[in-house]
């Protein structure tokens, strides 16, 4: 369905159980690091049987944003402090929390209830001893916040609703970014910002509206020129073999209709459309990924992934923004993951497996600390060289 679009939800994405506590890039500043004196968490791991800190920062809107940091493996010596790049991973659409509460099950008997993560914790279970990882809690949402209709916006709090925009959201990204890049253990000068669907839309506006501490951005599943396009392109798609052309343009023309009657109450949280308020579909479909990408700094390493059979935003969006870059001559690594959906599954694999692969390729290319992808990848070389 429409609504479905850019939707994360923990059935794609996959919730990770919680385990035991365990100089500048070229022509990038780490100053900000050193903005921040002392940064102590307001609550440990240990206190929430989970494998992150978690941390309190205001942000350029004065709000209160909580993130959570992984903790350094177990391994780490007390008494030595090893630095390791930072990983900033974004979750997709909707309120739910980063974290859910998980009870035990009558199937497994030796299962406990546990607090399950998702992406975040999905990295730090794979690359816990190499990376650090960041994960920052949505502006009004509540920590195990699991709302019935994970990915959607209508059922989330007027809080969240009301300050759900691109914009309003980088802030606080941006705000827990610079902050923990003070923690001792994180090497400021390798940053990746990685996204799965929307959050692969704002890893590219957090690296444009941060060039001088992000390094590295991996969008995966995300939008190409903007929502708005990705929106049409679902609606022109054949639903049967041999669907009549006008049936088709009827479709494109119900968005365009629908995307009017968003553009004249843009701030309305108590109207809603695709299973999200008009302000969230004003603010979102106004920015394009692909132009974020341009804007960030040329030295920016980019990564760019998505599955030929996504669902939620068609693979044309993808291929859309690529030739967008290529035109401007801009560099990425590139995977076009064949028969994939959203969440990176291929026929015949357990639901998860891609994802994981996905990610995994994604923070091993950040820590390879590739040469410059124009040495790596000819389908994004400049056209006019």
């Amino acid at each position: 369905m429409l609504h479905n679009i850019l939707l994360c939800t923990t059935v794609a994405c996959g919730l990770v159980g919680s385990q035991p506590a365990d100089s500048a890039a070229p022509g990038h500043s780490s100053a900000s690091a050193s903005s921040v004196l002392a940064v102590v968490p307001v609550a440990t791991g240990k206190d929430l049987g989970i494998s992150f800190d978690r941390f309190e920062t205001p942000d350029e809107l004065g709000r209160v944003i909580t993130y959570y940091v992984s903790t350094p493996p177990a391994t780490d010596k007390a008494d030595s402090v090893i630095k390791r790049p930072l990983v900033l991973v974004i979750q997709g659409s909707g309120c739910n929390s980063l974290w859910q509460s998980v009870p035990a099950s009558a199937d497994a008997p030796n299962a406990m209830s546990h607090i399950a993560g998702s992406l975040q914790s999905l990295v730090r279970r794979d690359f816990g001893g190499e990376v650090r990882v960041l994960a920052v809690e949505k502006p009004g949402v509540n920590y195990l916040d699991n709302p019935q209709a994970p990915g959607a916006g209508d059922p989330c709090s007027d809080t969240f609703k009301s300050q759900h925009t691109p914009q309003e959201w980088s802030a606080a990204l941006s705000a827990a970014l610079r902050q923990a890049l003070a923690l001792p253990g994180i090497d400021p000068s390798r940053v990746l910002v990685l996204g799965h669907s929307e959050g692969a839309d704002m890893a590219a506006y957090v690296a444009q509206a941060n060039p001088d501490i992000v390094t590295h951005a991996a969008c995966l599943a995300g939008a190409g020129i903007t929502q708005l396009f990705d929106m049409t392109q679902l609606a022109w798609a054949e639903r049967t073999p041999g669907e009549s052309v006008d049936a088709r343009n009827e479709r494109v023309q119900q968005i365009y209709n629908t995307w009017a009657a968003i553009q004249r109450d843009p701030g309305a949280i108590d109207k809603s459309a695709w299973g999200h308020p008009y302000k969230r579909w004003s603010s979102f479909m106004a920015v394009s990924p692909v132009e974020s990408l341009l804007a960030t700094d040329p030295r920016t390493q980019l990564f760019l992934a998505h599955g030929t059979a996504d669902p939620a935003v068609p693979i044309a969006s993808f291929d859309a923004g690529l030739a967008i870059l290529a035109s401007k001559g801009r560099t990425a690594v590139v995977r076009r993951v064949a028969g994939a959906d959203h969440g990176f599954t291929q026929p015949g694999e357990p639901t998860g497996s891609g994802m994981k692969a996905i990610f995994a390729e994604a923070v091993t290319w950040f820590l390879r600390n590739q040469p410059p992808p124009e040495s790596v990848e000819p389908l994004l070389q400049p056209v006019n060289p």
